[in-house]
């Protein structure tokens, strides 16, 4: 009876069964031309936080909104190296808080490099490693993998099927409940042609995922770089 319930539920979420990963994990990521937006959810679902990252050539732009708190907006050129900054009022009305500003690009420009996370880390908190790259926050899974001497084949105990995120058919890995693997305890959703996460779920309930997954991102909306579309 327990497995009939076990299957159920899996078949309400959307996941196929009886299914067994023989894939291969490699996370790559994208060195331009995205916009991932992302959503974080604590446990009793309230969302938290909801981000943007966004590239098209040599401007990397970010947003960060907390709902009934604040939200900014990041914009930094690396053709120019310069960095400007905003803030949004309670009406939604964009605002200039630093504009021109090589200071601030030197301070706050991420890296121009994949290998430091062109994106949030919350993406590839899973394929991670930061053997090369000690300035790195350690990744979560693929990284204790490495350091506990294991096969990376050692996923298929985890898998679960798959699930559909944001139109990828995604790999479904599930550490709840499993904590003395070393892995942690989350349920992750990972994109098999790159490798980055597009939700997590922790043993508490909170989550955050991926609302808005583009890979061939060439022209800026006004929500990610509203810069482009203010008269100045």
């Amino acid at each position: 009876m327990k497995k009939f319930f076990a299957l159920a539920a899996l078949l309400a979420a959307g996941l196929s069964v009886f299914a067994q990963w023989t894939g291969t994990y490699q996370l790559s990521l994208p060195k331009n031309n995205f916009r991932i937006a992302t959503e974080r959810y604590s446990e009793s679902g309230q969302l938290e936080a909801a981000y943007i990252y966004a590239m098209i050539g040599d401007v990397y732009c970010f947003v960060e909104d907390h709902p009934g708190d604040f939200k900014v907006w990041e914009k930094y050129d690396f053709a120019r190296e310069k960095g400007y900054q905003g803030t949004y009022t309670e009406t939604g009305q964009f605002m200039y808080t630093g504009d021109d500003d090589h200071e601030q690009f030197s301070l706050y420009a991420p890296a121009p490099s994949p290998e430091t996370l062109w994106v949030c880390g919350e993406l590839s908190d899973f394929g991670r490693d930061n053997i090369n790259d000690p300035d790195l926050e350690p990744g979560i899974v693929m990284q204790r993998i490495r350091q506990y001497n294991r096969k990376p084949e050692v996923l298929a105990q985890f898998y679960k099927g798959e699930e559909t995120i944001c139109g990828v058919k995604c790999w479904v890995f599930d550490f709840r409940g499993k904590g003395v693997s070393g892995y942690g305890s989350s349920c992750w959703w990972i994109d098999p042609s790159n490798g980055l996460v597009l939700k997590r779920v922790d043993e508490d309930g909170s989550r955050w995922e991926v609302t808005d997954y583009q890979l061939n991102y060439k022209v800026w909306d006004k929500e990610a770089n509203p810069y482009n579309f203010i008269q100045k």
